[in-house]
Order: structure tokens, then sequence, then C-alpha cells
């Protein structure tokens, strides 16, 4: 059964409220949120990426996008953050593991490291925030470049 929710916004970022229904078969089901972010130099274009996969590495969504044309490389990640949670959202899954190659990121969001002073990082990692603070449970993980191959790829 599927229910229609309005979606509202706060501080410009769109999210449908945590006690949104969600379809009775996506109750209970983890996601794995893998994104990636580049700047061609570096700043330049800027782009992100995410996949998304079930606990059993089953594809469910992937998806790049261009963000800018002078950018950095940490602002695609960050983007690629804010587009991963978005898409899991509206896919239904409330519990989640963020997976990246970034440690500044990764570890940012985790709290493991200071909350970023840039300006426009700033902004982007509030609006992470939160998004973050819609779902149920939220685990982060640090991953090598080898191990997030596919959005790696989709990012440049």
């Amino acid at each position: 059964m599927e229910t229609s929710v309005k979606e509202i916004s706060i501080n410009g970022v769109s999210y449908i409220p945590k006690d949104s229904v969600v379809q009775e078969d996506m109750k209970d089901k983890k996601a794995k949120i893998y994104f990636d972010g580049s700047a061609q130099p570096n700043p330049g274009v800027c782009r992100c990426a995410i996949v998304i996969k079930d606990m059993e590495d089953k594809l469910i969504f992937e998806e790049s996008y261009k963000i800018s044309d002078e950018q950095t490389s940490n602002y695609g990640e960050y983007w690629g953050v804010v587009k991963g949670l978005e898409a899991a959202w509206r896919l239904g899954y409330r519990d989640i593991i963020v997976l990246g190659d970034s440690q500044l990121i990764v570890f940012q969001l985790s709290g493991k490291f200071k909350p970023c002073a840039h300006p426009n990082l700033k902004e982007l990692y509030q609006k992470c925030k939160v998004l973050l603070s819609q779902f149920n449970s939220v685990d982060f993980k640090w991953i090598r470049r080898e191990e997030n191959e596919r959005s790696d790829l989709l990012s440049r």
C-alpha cells in the first residue's frame, strides 16, 4: 500500500516528514548509499554520483549529476551525499549506510571531524544534517576508492 505525502522544505531542503507512511514492503529494509564527487580540474566542472544497493548488494538505483561549472571536488562529494539521501528517502528506505571514499566528508558527517567552516560546504553540511535527521538509523563508513568504483566512475 502506498500513500502520497506532501513534501516540506526547511532552509531550501525538501523532504518528506519522518512520520510519513512507508510502503509495507519497505519496512525494515536497509540500503547502502555509495557517493562520490569530482571536479575537473579542481576547482572546475563539478559532478557527483550515487549508487544505492540493498544489503545483498543488488543495484537499486544509480545516477550522476553535473553540479556546477566551477566548484571543488569536496563540493561535489557533499552533493553526492545530498542526492543519495534524497533518492534513498524517495525509494522508501529509512535505515541506511552511507559509504564514500572521502574521509573528510564521511568523518565530518559522522562527527569524527569538526564540521566544515567554508561557507559553500557549511551550507551543504547543514542540508545533509537536516536530511539525515529524517532517517531511523544512519551508519557511516569510509571505504577505499577501489570499493567505490561505480560511483567514482559515474562522477567523472
